[in-house]
């Protein structure tokens, strides 16, 4: 991400909730973990940083930093600890008939 695009999208998900939540749902549903775990640690600083992250959730920094460098694929009880840290939690929705396939994801906060 660019440097001036990357600062309006944090600015954006420190003001908004709203967007905050349509953007996690966004990376969600993307299938590139490398590109998840990058817009998770956009989604991070912008609610205080991966320090706060560990403090928070008891996570170890360094593992927080190697899971979202978008190297690694983060782990799944790591994914929900930051979607918790992010006021929302992970519920699974029954797909409607005749949608197309997909993934079908809802966060609640």
């Amino acid at each position: 991400m660019g440097g001036e695009f990357k600062d309006t999208v944090v600015r954006e998900l420190q003001e908004d909730s709203a967007f905050r939540e349509e953007y996690l749902k966004d990376l969600l549903i993307e299938q590139d973990l490398p590109m998840l775990a990058l817009g998770l640690r956009d989604l991070v600083e912008a609610l205080g940083g991966i320090g706060k992250l560990a403090k928070e959730t008891g996570l170890n920094r360094q593992n927080l930093y190697r899971a979202l460098s978008g190297k690694v694929r983060p782990d799944f009880p790591t994914l929900l600890k930051i979607i918790n840290f992010s006021g929302f939690d992970l519920s699974i929705q029954k797909k409607s008939k005749g949608k197309p396939s997909g993934h079908t994801l809802a966060l609640a906060n």
